[in-house]
């Protein structure tokens, strides 16, 4: 059997979501970031079949561009690039914990005149490492950065990076068989992971709190109990579903689309650098969605970012939902069809699969950046090369 990236977190995605309904409609209720809120059955069962929806459309849009037969990789990266990748990923975490930046659930910034922070701007090293890996020549190469991505992840409280590291192992060795062999090592590692899943959701909230590492070292065997583990299971389950966050925007759709027609919410089309960059400089207003329904819901106390989801969208744009749309077809069948041309299965697979963790959950800016960076580097690269060929003729 093929494991196709995907399908496999497509997969996730619905059986989780499902799962969501199915506790919903149990408990006429669910836990919606920090508050256990109780919905109608019409509401929940509508947000849920919304969700499908796009859900199934994104799924629709894959499948039109990959194809078994397309080249693996028509990009292939040498050495050098695998070596300045890691040295990359080296001096942004060296960076990072210099100066306490880059933590999850931590908005602190540089202060003072930094000229390399502006690089590290320009140069999303998470992002290029993700279109990078999957390209490089070596598998030595590969698997060294992404060893230290891991590691880097890790340390600075984000626990999605294995789950990265998964995808893009299956992207860039794609078709990937499973065997007897392999289902037994697929087996054990996942049971390694199920057996430390409180330790590592205990580590990620230790890094966002500052604590040391002897110091969480000192308390790691509190994390073994049975409260440990089922919040643990719980927390992965809600990292995978917004069904409570879809059916809270819907119940107050008509509210929130008069704050979006009063430009106090920025439009879903304006998320991602280069809208940010034109927003600073002509002075736009309003805040993202995704940053605005965390205090409009909990409070200003309450200051991170949340998940609106497609579905989210389309009910507070009500009759204009064809305009996103239309959005979607052009911010994923373009990619997808450029992608699938000249770059092949690797990087098509691996940004399709970002398609369902940034799009389906309302990031529009994360995966716009990822396009743009996998886009403007694979022309690079083709332009590079034709230049090369004509010095030769």
């Amino acid at each position: 059997m093929v494991i196709n990236p995907f399908v496999f977190i497509f997969i996730l995605y619905f059986i989780f979501n499902t799962l969501a309904l199915l506790q919903a409609l149990l408990y006429e209720g669910i836990l919606v970031e920090i508050e256990f809120i109780h919905f109608e059955l019409d509401v929940l069962l509508f947000s849920y079949f919304i969700q499908m929806i796009f859900l199934f459309l994104l799924l629709f849009f894959f499948l039109i561009f990959f194809s078994k037969k397309t080249t693996k990789n028509k990009i292939k990266l040498n050495f050098h690039w695998g070596l300045n990748l890691l040295i990359l990923q080296i001096t942004y975490l060296v960076f990072s914990i210099y100066y306490g930046v880059n933590i999850a659930g931590d908005a602190s910034k540089v202060k003072g005149d930094s000229y390399i922070k502006y690089i590290f701007i320009i140069l999303q090293v998470d992002i290029l490492y993700i279109v990078l890996s999957v390209l490089l020549r070596s598998d030595k190469l590969f698997w060294i950065n992404t060893i230290f991505y891991l590691f880097s992840m890790f340390y600075r409280g984000w626990m999605g990076g294995f789950l990265i590291a998964v995808l893009l192992f299956l992207s860039r060795f794609y078709p990937v068989r499973t065997s007897m062999k392999a289902n037994i090592l697929i087996l054990l590692s996942f049971s390694v992971f199920i057996f430390l899943l409180p330790v590592l959701v205990d580590a990620k909230w230790a890094v966002r709190s500052g604590m040391s590492l002897l110091d969480f070292l000192s308390v790691v065997d509190q994390s073994f109990t049975f409260d440990k583990y089922t919040y643990s299971f719980g927390y992965i389950i809600n990292r995978f579903q917004h069904l409570g966050h879809i059916a809270l925007l819907f119940d107050n759709a008509a509210d929130i689309r008069e704050l979006y027609n009063q430009d106090v919410i920025k439009g879903y089309w304006m998320d991602g650098y280069p809208q940010y960059f034109l927003s600073q400089l002509f002075g736009s207003n309003g805040e993202l969605l995704n940053s605005f329904m965390v205090p409009y819901f909990w409070g200003d106390d309450a200051t991170w970012n949340t998940n609106a989801g497609l579905a989210g969208w389309s009910f507070i744009l009500g009759l204009e939902v064809i305009f996103l749309i239309l959005y979607l077809l052009f911010i994923v069948i373009l990619p997808y069809y450029l992608l699938n041309k000249y770059a092949g299965n690797s990087l098509l697979l691996i940004v399709s699969c970002f398609s369902l963790s940034y799009l389906f959950h309302g990031w529009f800016g994360a995966y716009i950046n990822l396009i743009i960076y996998a886009l403007a580097f694979v022309f690079l690269v083709k332009a590079r090369l034709a230049n090369e060929r004509g010095l030769n003729d």
